[in-house]
């Protein structure tokens, strides 16, 4: 399916089974109609795949809720890197600790 705003495609794959959808389309009415595609097409995702965590890739959880979301450890690594970066921390440690000086999350 191409999302006719971006005309990017959301992509579906199978294993056996199993069925994994990469990336979702943008639209509302896109995300209603794909569940019903997918199933004519004997696909019925399990899980979904988001190749960046731009918000518009996410947006599969809406079609799919019961399906796990995975992002590539590529995209974790940046968003860590930036929350350290916000947080003035070089570790795990560090951050969560200047979070919490700053009322950002409780223990």
């Amino acid at each position: 399916m191409t999302s006719a705003l971006w005309q990017t495609n959301a992509v579906a794959l199978r294993a056996g089974e199993e069925a994994m959808l990469i990336d979702s389309p943008y639209f509302p009415d896109e995300l209603e109609m794909l569940p019903e595609v997918l199933r004519q097409s004997g696909f019925e995702p399990v899980g979904l795949i988001a190749t960046h965590a731009d918000w518009d890739h996410l947006l599969g959880r809406f079609a799919f809720p019961d399906a796990s979301l995975g992002v590539a450890e590529r995209t974790v690594k940046f968003h860590v890197s930036a929350l350290f970066a916000k947080l003035d921390a070089t570790n795990r440690t560090e951050a969560v600790t200047r979070a919490v000086q700053a009322g950002l999350v409780t223990l």
